[in-house]
């Protein structure tokens, strides 16, 4: 829950439970659309985003109701990054194969046993 979860008052708690069962009750794509609406509301400054809200809450029913509906993103995962990947945390699998433009003569590949499922080093010949 929260570290200082004892020291809230009894109403604090109440409401930090309800927004844990609120949590709990959305689908995995509503839950991805909630992380990916804070992390865009995070670099807002604080009149940005008072002024986006009180346009918000000028709104009719009706009109909140468009709005939400044409907030669909689409999103099947149950876990969407909410940033892309940097490229230099793209690492290669072992046990695929080395392109060749990169093959040397005297190079050694990871290749994994079926049986085992272990990968073994294997020395590719020259001329190969």
């Amino acid at each position: 829950m929260s570290i200082n979860f004892d020291n809230l008052s009894t109403n604090e708690q109440a409401i930090l439970h309800e927004r844990m069962a609120e949590w709990v009750s959305l689908s995995p794509q509503q839950r991805a659309q909630a992380r990916l609406n804070f992390n865009q509301t995070k670099t807002l400054d604080a009149d940005a985003k008072k002024t986006q809200w009180m346009a918000y809450q000028a709104l009719s029913p009706e009109d909140k109701k468009k709005l939400a509906a044409q907030q669909t993103t689409g999103i099947r995962g149950a876990a969407t990054a909410s940033q892309a990947a940097s490229p230099n945390k793209v690492i290669p699998l072992s046990g695929k194969s080395i392109p060749t433009e990169k093959v040397n003569k005297s190079t050694t590949s990871i290749v994994i046993d079926k049986k085992t499922l272990l990968p073994t080093i294997v020395a590719i010949p020259e001329g190969t």
